[in-house]
């Protein structure tokens, strides 16, 4: 947590005799290594359209909007405009699986910051559930990211975001257009 001490002034003539300040504060915000996690159940997905190039087209934008989007508190004094600098998808045929779980003990921050602890942090993690799991149920996992760490338990490394969500989505609705069994 950091501390964001600030000051407000009156601009109001009335108080020109008093040149101080009408408010001091300070404001606290946290860094922006967090862990976001968000299921698209594409079967269900598929039955509500009943199109299934709509719910490929849908899937696309709901994990594209997903990746885009960020909290956006205070975002003109933190200027939190950043992307995300790891993001796994995974396609199961059974059931989803959250990975918070990688962050119940606090990451601690290395000298060159929290990101490669966290990102450690979650590839560890991950391998542990997938050993736990084993491989059935699990169609594709694969991830990018902003580092050429590879991350074995993430799956297969890609470039790109829209190669990550692309690969996803073909996987989740191949040619034949149903989805995985």
């Amino acid at each position: 947590v950091q501390a964001d001490f600030f000051t407000a002034v009156d601009d109001v003539d009335q108080w020109a005799t008093d040149a101080g300040s009408a408010h001091m504060n300070t404001g606290e915000y946290s860094s922006g290594v967090f862990y976001r996690y968000a299921v698209l159940d594409l079967d269900e997905l598929a039955r509500s359209v009943a199109d299934t190039t709509l719910a490929k087209e849908l899937g696309e934008a709901f994990i594209t909007a997903f990746l885009n989007s960020l909290p956006s508190a205070k975002k003109n004094s933190t200027a939190p405009h950043t992307v995300p600098d790891l993001v796994h998808v995974a396609v199961r045929s059974d059931r989803p699986v959250s990975l918070a779980a990688a962050f119940e003990k606090p990451v601690r921050a290395t000298s060159a910051g929290w990101g490669e602890p966290s990102r450690t942090a979650l590839d560890d993690y991950t391998a542990k559930v997938r050993k736990l799991l084993g491989d059935s149920g699990l169609c594709h996992s694969a991830y990018a990211a902003v580092d050429d760490t590879e991350r074995n338990g993430l799956g297969a490394k890609t470039d790109s975001y829209q190669q990550l969500v692309a690969d996803a989505l073909a996987v989740a609705w191949p040619t034949n257009g149903s989805a995985p069994e």
